[in-house]
């Protein structure tokens, strides 16, 4: 009975506070004192310790009301005026704010949007899907893909291709942590002295040979063609990439990665992308990837028509929290993106290195500042970025223009994005010379965009070195997806009449000052 008793009194007390305008989940964080059975709060008592304004309610306060005698004071409390949640944490005083309890009804607002399931999957990845909406990108760490489009369709392709890379995020996230710990055995240095991980390798295996192995395409181009080991033949191949050995520790995520990518494969039409070629750049930025700077880098596929065309493509950052992405294929009107937060800064963006004094004097003419970053697809998203907060509330322009050392898989991609976008990446030397011309993306034994004379070998463009530090005339000299005649990408606020005409003239100005070195 006593129970009861107690039991009815709480009840009681909690419907009188809810009539006073206490909402119930602040009746429930925050009841008062239970009282003895059939009794009521202690009147005098009550309205002593609620003079001052509860410190304990974040998003409303008191509101003091006057007795007709002028001798008792008690609060009545105002619909709020702010929903938790939507207002500022600077808005709050000391006085009327409590830390503690805005954490605890932070804690219990995220368990039940959380206790939704499904649903909130289903909405966080409509969110995404051609809009906007950084705050559920950043709230949810989710699945933040949905496949779109026809079966056999280029979109239906780049989602496809967006749910792999997100699979493989666990397994390149857990290499780079080890990379960071300093564990050996995980990276090592190439012939032309650029910087290779066993991430690189099992990316475009588990990419090429597991997503894409039941497509018949017209060619596949990665960037690491001699990733695999297979002297150890079947499943064992997959433990040694390029003489580095696989820890023992990360085979089992391999595996299961292995098998969760090769699942996404039959989603895939076998048929209908005979004319694509795929040019395919597991770690866009294996150096940044291998010091410490991994939100620089990114997976970068692209795709190529029967003409060599940038149709379509796919850039994703796995390492960024949650992790960003664009994809895009114009000839579908086809452009998805989740890049949290736009960015409203302007600048040319440049490598983390040196660069040329050709660069130096365009970033003069055009009176840009200088914005160090890795990664060629990596700068094409901050390229979108930048260009998608002009759009939606103005911001200073960003350009990405390079006169040395990127390659097919670096820009087929981040072509195909921009120009879905309503930007564009073509050739430097195009610009220059006052012309439109983009690269040639097809699988060959020679570079289908040589030009005699115009471009300098290098240890990174050239086949041998017996000409380094040379303009050459033969297009043996050269590796066949070296970008010859450097590159020059823009957001779609540059891509008019007067902003390629701007960009032309400045470009004019430099090279007379100091001509592209393209190498």
């Amino acid at each position: 009975d006593r129970k009861r008793r107690r039991s009815r009194t709480t009840r009681h007390q909690t419907r009188q506070q809810h009539r006073r305008g206490r909402p119930l989940l602040e009746i429930l964080l925050h009841p008062v004192p239970r009282q003895p059975c059939g009794g009521e709060p202690d009147e005098p008592e009550r309205r002593a310790t609620t003079e001052q304004p509860d410190p304990t309610i974040p998003w409303r306060r008191p509101q003091t009301t006057q007795r007709t005698d002028d001798t008792h004071r008690r609060h009545a409390y105002s619909p709020p005026t702010t929903p938790p949640g939507t207002g500022t944490l600077a808005s709050h005083s000391g006085d009327d704010f409590s830390h503690d309890y805005w954490m605890r009804f932070n804690i219990i607002s995220k368990f039940v949007f959380l206790g939704l399931g499904s649903q909130v999957t289903s909405f966080t990845r409509l969110s995404v899907h051609r809009r906007f909406r950084p705050s559920l990108g950043r709230f949810f760490m989710l699945s933040s893909t949905a496949r779109s489009g026809e079966r056999g369709s280029l979109e239906h392709l780049c989602t496809v291709s967006l749910e792999a890379c997100e699979r493989l995020t666990p397994l390149i996230s857990t290499i780079y942590r080890q990379i960071l710990d300093g564990e050996d055995g995980l990276k090592k240095s190439k012939t032309d002295q650029s910087s290779f991980t066993i991430a690189d390798g099992l990316t475009q295996r588990l990419i090429v040979e597991s997503l894409y192995s039941q497509v018949a395409f017209r060619g596949i181009v990665g960037e690491e063609e001699d990733a695999a080991d297979d002297d150890d033949g079947g499943d064992g191949g997959w433990y040694r990439v390029q003489g580095l050995e696989v820890p023992d520790d990360l085979r089992p995520l391999v595996d299961s990665t292995r098998s969760k990518i090769a699942s996404l494969s039959p989603a895939l039409a076998a048929d209908s992308y005979r004319n694509l070629t795929v040019f395919v750049d597991p770690i866009d930025g294996t150096r940044e990837f291998s010091s410490g700077r991994g939100e620089q880098c990114s997976i970068c596929i692209g795709f190529a028509d029967a003409r060599g065309r940038a149709v379509a493509g796919v850039v994703y950052r796995p390492l960024t929290r949650p992790p960003t992405w664009a994809a895009g294929a114009l000839d579908e009107g086809y452009s998805q993106f989740s890049l949290g937060e736009t960015r409203r800064e302007s600048g040319f963006l440049t490598t983390n290195g040196s660069i040329s004094p050709f660069l130096e004097a365009l970033i003069e003419e055009l009176g840009l500042e200088r914005v160090r970053s890795g990664g060629a697809g990596n700068k094409m998203l901050m390229l979108l970025e930048s260009s998608l907060a002009s759009s939606e509330d103005g911001g200073g322009p960003c350009l990405y223009i390079q006169d040395r050392g990127v390659s097919r898989w670096d820009t087929c991609a981040a072509e195909a994005i921009l120009r879905a976008f309503g930007g564009d990446l073509a050739k430097l030397s195009g610009e220059e010379a006052g012309e439109e011309t983009h690269y040639t993306y097809l699988e060959t034994d020679c570079n289908l965009d040589f030009v005699p004379g115009l471009a300098t070998c290098t240890k990174y463009n050239s086949r041998t070195n017996d000409a380094l530090g040379k303009r050459v005339n033969d297009v043996e000299a050269f590796k066949p997806y070296s970008n010859l005649c450097g590159m020059i990408a823009f957001g779609k606020e540059f891509n008019t009449d007067d902003g390629r005409q701007t960009l032309k003239e400045a470009i004019r100005k430099a090279s007379k000052r100091v001509p592209p070195s393209y190498d």
